[in-house]
């Protein structure tokens, strides 16, 4: 998950250390690298939220019966 060792060392093999130089862009690279699955999930409330909102609205429009079932 994320950035792993073997991650790090194909890019270093692109960009090569330099005497006297950091790598800031491996460095960048690496700290902006995500888990897969804290994005999966992420995205995941953010569809379920947005389903709740959504049917909070229809029932709104159309009252409870339609409300009701909509929630089952």
């Amino acid at each position: 998950m994320g950035f792993d060792d073997e991650d790090f060392d194909k890019i270093r093999a692109i960009y090569p250390k330099r005497p006297g130089k950091t790598s800031s862009i491996l460095y960048k690279q690496a700290g902006n690298s995500i888990v897969v699955d804290v994005l999966e999930a992420i995205l995941n409330e953010i569809y379920r939220r947005q389903n709740c909102f959504h049917r909070r609205q229809k029932s709104r429009l159309y009252g409870g019966s339609e409300a009701s079932r909509l929630h089952r």
